[in-house]
């Protein structure tokens, strides 16, 4: 009976896992959204949230966070998680205590165009046309962060202010940090004229790994005429590849980059899109070159940090060993005139031998002849 338990909590945790859970204070101007989501929703009111901490996904739709620690939804992303955090709250202290762990300070006041208007209208390279409506507080970044950026800022007309911001950890665990909670409401998302729907949809796929998630598919390298290799010798042709997808589809880029390194780089160069796979979901990239004549443990790094997409960071470790004597060739082509000067004296003492030999015979028989 115990055995089953286990069994069904593990059950339970998993399916959480793989769930989004709302949370909110107050779902009535929110209805709308959930039907244009494409996910497997669980919804809890702020007060009631628990058990934060088995799911993965977490759209917070709220101007406080009641009972929720702060540290706990820190936590949430060090686990591995994705926070979406959507409110235009300047008094809550949790909230305040939150977006400072993310070097997010709250503005106080709201923002305006400079004739007064409230409702700003933004556009937006996905969008076109069509604007994205909303009215909004602000935010600014308190400190430099290499891992965080803005996604929107208010239009021209207002102060330069933040509206919405991302922060992508090193684990690929993304959070996103929205100062208007009217741009997820039903008024908007409802509007055809506007691009709220598709704005939003956009940023919560890409918050929850659903957009621009690099993955690799696979990665190898061998030597030249061999399948696999574990080890290279001095100077042998090394080649790598790396497969590589993005939602889906082939993730093509002309910034990627390999090092072979032993503490420092020894070779770095710019990977090349190749070939497509079979299944045709990843793209290839290759890389051809010559093992430096340095023996030691080396690895072929591939460090790929780009804003708004996946971070990629892959090692694999190979040995490179010097030639061993039986592995050398027999004769090397740079010293074939050091191979003609002994060919050619052991030519010379022969032919000289010989001569010397036949001259000293005829010389002989000539002398007894006199005689």
């Amino acid at each position: 009976m115990m055995y089953f338990a286990v069994l069904l909590s593990l059950f339970s945790y998993t399916l959480a896992k793989s769930k989004l859970l709302i949370v909110h204070d107050g779902l009535d101007s929110f209805n709308n959204l959930v039907d244009v989501l494409d996910y497997d929703i669980d919804v809890s009111h702020v007060r009631d949230t628990q058990l934060i901490s088995t799911y993965e996904n977490i759209l917070l739709l709220s101007n406080t966070l009641a009972n929720i620690p702060p540290f706990e939804l820190v936590d949430h992303l060090e686990d591995g998680g994705n926070l979406l955090v959507a409110s235009d709250s300047v008094d809550d202290n949790q909230l305040s205590i939150l977006a400072k762990q993310f070097s997010i300070g709250i503005d106080k006041t709201p923002v305006t165009t400079f004739d007064g208007d409230k409702t700003l209208s933004i556009n937006t390279p996905e969008c076109g046309s069509k604007p994205v409506l909303l009215s909004s507080n602000s935010h600014s970044f308190t400190s430099k962060n290499p891992l965080s950026w803005t996604l929107l800022q208010s239009p021209p007309g207002t102060l330069n202010r933040n509206i919405i911001s991302a922060l992508q950890t090193t684990k690929n665990s993304r959070i996103v940090w929205s100062s208007s909670l009217d741009l997820f409401s039903n008024d908007y998302i409802n509007d055809e004229d506007v691009c709220n729907r598709q704005f939003v949809k956009n940023l919560i796929d890409w918050t929850f790994n659903k957009l621009n998630n690099v993955q690799v598919t696979d990665i190898t390298h061998y030597r030249t005429g061999e399948n696999e290799t574990a080890e290279y010798y001095y100077n042998d042709e090394a080649n790598f590849e790396v497969a590589l997808s993005v939602d889906d589809k082939p993730f093509i880029t002309d910034d990627l980059q390999l090092e072979f390194t032993m503490l420092d780089p020894y070779i770095r160069a710019t990977l090349k899109p190749s070939y497509t796979t079979k299944d045709g979901r990843s793209m290839v990239y290759k890389y051809t070159f010559r093992v430096p004549d340095k023996h030691g443990i080396f690895k072929f790094v591939i460090d790929y940090k780009k804003k708004g997409f996946s971070y990629i960071h892959k090692e694999m470790r190979t040995t490179v060993a010097p030639i061993q004597h039986d592995r050398h060739p027999r004769f090397l082509s740079h010293a074939w005139p050091y191979y003609t000067g002994v060919f050619s004296t052991i030519a010379g003492f022969l032919i000289f031998s010989v001569l010397w030999l036949n001259l000293n015979d005829k010389n002989d028989k000539k002398s007894n002849k006199k005689e």
